[in-house]
């Protein structure tokens, strides 16, 4: 056998290692090689690729709803309570016996519409925010919303505003009574104290001649007490001048005007017709008034006219809107605050003052004004 083979496989188990080694580097050198060109070719691509560039427009946002916030927030605001006259939660329902056929004796729950057992129609309930629990004049829910107490029925009569109108009274006239700038209408607060028929109060009794054709006419009061001598266009005891006439059928007659009555007053002859004279009284300041129809009456800078007089009282107008308001009497219970007399408190069974007058106005003269005096 030849050595040349023997020799071979001798350097190979000498050298196999080494061999290894070379043919690993083979290995990974075309493995390099070929992800160079793996790199070469995705960059040439990628030079070569048409890039598709994002739009730089802006758009408008739709805008944020935040309803749904705000409820959270009030709603984790608001203070934990029961809302008013629920009895649910902390003692048993409200309950009431029902109206049926049979008449038996069945509890239902007060706002039931029908009878839980036999179905019978129950009577409409009227919502507790309705009703006057107290008696006081105020509905429950008007003493609700303002903080009063719907089971007191003397806060009708307390002021909360100081702003001289009682809380009924801002309940009557659908105004706030925490507010001391807005308040009911003024005639409100306006009573009639008597109403009487008066014997004119002036007489006619002679005429003084000035020289130039000016004259002058003797007006006595019918009392006789004072004298006054007046021209055309003075006022007297507030009646106006307004007219003479020297030759009237009935002899010289002086005309007079109050308001829209007039008055033709004949020399030496007594005026025999009446007037009907109201005496008022406004409670915020105590300020009193004789009036007449047509006369012209101010309440805090407000101007009014007096356009109706009778038993029930008196008729006013008022002169911006036109609205007219009826004033009734003065209450012995108004009465008696004014002299500063204990007053008798608490109100009869529908709500109404006690101690007013049946007949609507006062019988007894204690109208200080001197006109009603006479």
């Amino acid at each position: 056998m030849s050595s040349a083979p023997k020799e071979k496989m001798a350097w190979l188990r000498r050298n196999y290692e080494k061999v290894l080694v070379i043919l690993m580097l083979i290995i990974l050198l075309c493995s390099a090689a070929a992800l160079f060109m793996k790199l070469q070719k995705t960059r040439s691509d990628l030079v070569a690729a048409t890039w598709e560039r994002q739009s730089t427009a802006t758009e408008d946002a739709s805008p944020v709803d935040l309803e749904a916030y705000k409820e959270a927030v009030d709603l984790a605001q608001r203070p934990p309570a029961l809302a008013t006259n629920v009895q649910d939660m902390l003692v048993s329902e409200l309950r009431v016996l029902s109206i049926n056929q049979e008449n038996r004796l069945l509890p239902i729950p007060y706002y039931a519409t029908n009878c839980t057992w036999t179905f019978h129609p129950q009577p409409t309930v009227v919502d507790w925010r309705d009703r006057d629990t107290d008696g006081d004049g105020m509905k429950n829910g008007f003493e609700s919303d303002y903080g009063f107490d719907p089971m007191n029925p003397l806060d009708g009569d307390l002021d909360l505003d100081g702003d001289g109108f009682s809380n009924l009274e801002e309940s009557q006239g659908e105004t706030d009574p925490s507010d001391p700038y807005v308040y009911p209408a003024l005639p409100r607060k306006l009573r009639v104290v008597k109403v009487k028929r008066v014997p004119f109060v002036l007489r006619f009794q002679g005429i003084q001649d000035l020289g130039g054709g000016e004259q002058r006419f003797l007006l006595n009061l019918r009392s006789l007490r004072r004298s006054y001598f007046a021209t055309v266009g003075d006022v007297v005891e507030g009646f106006e001048v307004i007219q003479f006439k020297p030759e009237a059928p009935d002899g010289p007659t002086l005309t007079l005007k109050s308001g829209d009555q007039y008055y033709h007053l004949v020399k030496g002859v007594k005026y025999d017709k009446f007037e009907v004279v109201a005496g008022l009284i406004f409670l915020l300041d105590r300020s009193t008034y004789a009036v007449r129809v047509g006369d012209s009456l101010k309440l805090k800078e407000r101007s009014y006219i007096i356009v109706d007089i009778n038993r029930r009282g008196v008729v006013i107008r008022d002169e911006e809107t036109g609205k007219d308001y009826a004033v009734g009497a003065l209450t012995d219970r108004e009465r008696r605050r004014l002299r500063g007399e204990p007053e008798e408190t608490g109100r009869d069974l529908d709500g109404s003052e006690r101690g007013r007058n049946e007949g609507g106005l006062a019988t007894e003269n204690t109208f200080p004004h001197p006109l009603m005096s006479r």
